[in-house]
């Protein structure tokens, strides 16, 4: 990644997530390579399954940051953000 082969990070990451699907290590990675080659669709399917694997990490939720710089995506939950608003708001 430091020398900017986001290809071969992603084909690399790829292969320890086939060997390990809960590798978090890897999911960031491979979110990272996406992020920096523009595949921002894949970017968001990737941080999504890290939240699915940790909800609470704080990686993923600065990737969808750097994805989408606005003040309200600091506040990202994943697919369970757009459950909880579809359900009538925060807590309900």
């Amino acid at each position: 990644m430091q020398k900017k082969h986001y290809k071969t990070a992603e084909v690399y990451a790829k292969n320890a997530l086939d060997y390990n699907r809960y590798n978090i290590t890897a999911y960031e990675f491979l979110g990272m390579a996406y992020r920096k080659q523009n595949k921002l669709l894949e970017a968001e399917q990737n941080l999504a399954s890290i939240l699915e694997i940790d909800p609470l990490n704080h990686f993923a939720r600065f990737e969808h940051f750097l994805l989408n710089p606005a003040p309200e995506s600091m506040f990202y939950d994943g697919p369970a953000q757009k459950r909880r608003y579809r359900r009538g708001g925060p807590g309900l």
